[in-house]
């Protein structure tokens, strides 16, 4: 069981075996045998950083190896899905660290430009405090105040003012419209009426009279 744990952990390392066979090179490890033992410390000890990180790595992304036969279950196959996204999601998040490890933007420099910030904020902040205490120093502030507050009350009336006159002449041009159009259907109203006496009603009904009799004689299909 030791050599099969040492063998796994070689081949996550990504350790190659010299040009031996593998069946000697397994003898040779399980009996701690120098030629087969020295070559792989002297191995570690070049890349310690590299193959932490290379053992880090396989505790999350070395998949977990489930019989066929056993998948065949709805819930492990569920499962061992949901575990292979998992395993897709620690590839990115992973990825993503090493980029910014790499950008070559430290820790360190974040917090100081954080507190660079800080104290130029603080230094704001006083020159406001310092420049406010010269303001209400004055003896004309107190007026001042009001007035730019009544200045500012009487712009808010003026614009409410201006708003309602718009208004009222939208309704003024509305009504002038409506007046118009009232006006000209009256004009048309008294024209058709001119001429409207009994016997001109008599005598329009009997054309209309006529004309119908025309249409059913005359235009008709007689059966």
């Amino acid at each position: 069981a030791m050599a099969v744990r040492m063998l796994g952990m070689l081949r996550v390392l990504q350790y190659r075996p010299p040009d031996n066979t593998m069946n000697e090179f397994r003898s040779g490890l399980v009996a701690g045998q120098k030629y087969v033992v020295q070559p792989i410390i002297a191995w570690l000890l070049q890349s310690p950083n590299e193959l932490k990180k290379r053992a880090f790595l396989a505790k999350f992304l070395v998949k977990l190896d489930v019989p066929q036969e056993f998948l065949g279950d709805v819930d492990i196959s569920d499962t061992y899905t949901k575990y292979e996204e998992l395993v897709e999601q620690f590839k990115e998040v992973h990825r993503e660290h090493e980029s910014l490890l790499n950008s070559g933007y430290s820790t360190a420099e974040l917090r100081n430009d954080m507190s660079a910030m800080e104290e130029e904020r603080d230094l704001l902040t006083q020159r406001i405090a310092k420049s406010r205490q010269r303001v209400q120093a004055n003896a004309g502030y107190e007026g001042a105040l009001e007035s730019a507050t009544n200045l500012r009350t009487q712009k808010e009336k003026q614009k409410e003012i201006a708003s309602q006159r718009a208004t009222m002449i939208e309704m003024n041009e509305t009504s002038r419209q409506r007046l118009k159009r009232l006006e000209n259907l009256i004009k048309e109203m008294r024209k058709a009426s001119i001429g409207t006496t009994p016997d001109g009603i008599i005598r329009r009904l009997e054309e209309d009279v006529n004309v119908n009799n025309y249409m059913v004689t005359e235009k008709l299909p007689n059966d």
